[in-house]
């Protein structure tokens, strides 16, 4: 009976481990078309290179950041756990320096959300309430701020 239950049990795990990985690859394509697909505010790279050349170079940079993971992946289980950490830290270092080296390259004008979402909460502040027309609101396009905003509101009245 014991032995029974922890087959059952290992095979609900797994199921449950599959159901999680696709949702998140789900999820992640999700996002990837969406970011690849839909660059408008994105000016600072069009003039980098142009829209086509812009997807092709995200889709490739993503397939191979997951080939690198992979790779990665496979490989920290053969080092000691001295090395594992040394290597996780070297690579978030990396990672890091990559991404400022980026902005300010780039150049990419990083306050617009900042101020909107600022904004946004001296207005429910001010009004109790958040203007969301779809047409000429920030947080009609981009409904996924709204939940900061009332955040930081709550934090702005403290």
């Amino acid at each position: 009976m014991t032995s029974s239950f922890s087959i059952n049990q290992e095979k609900i795990k797994h199921l449950l481990y599959l159901i999680s990985i696709s949702i998140l690859l789900c999820l992640s394509v999700l996002i990837l078309a969406q970011a690849t697909f839909n660059i408008t505010g994105m000016n600072f790279l069009i003039k980098v290179m142009n829209r086509r050349a812009l997807s092709i170079w995200t889709i490739c940079g993503a397939i191979l950041l997951v080939c690198f993971f992979l790779v990665i992946g496979k490989f920290l289980h053969v080092l000691s756990k001295r090395s594992q950490i040394f290597l996780t830290l070297l690579l978030t270092a990396v990672g890091v320096t990559i991404q400022y080296l980026l902005l300010f390259y780039l150049q990419a004008i990083l306050r617009y959300d900042h101020l909107r979402v600022f904004d946004g909460a001296l207005e429910m502040i001010q009004t109790g309430k958040l203007s969301l027309t779809a047409n000429d609101s920030y947080f009609g396009r981009y409904p996924f701020n709204i939940s900061i905003t009332a955040f930081n509101s709550i934090i702005l009245r403290i």
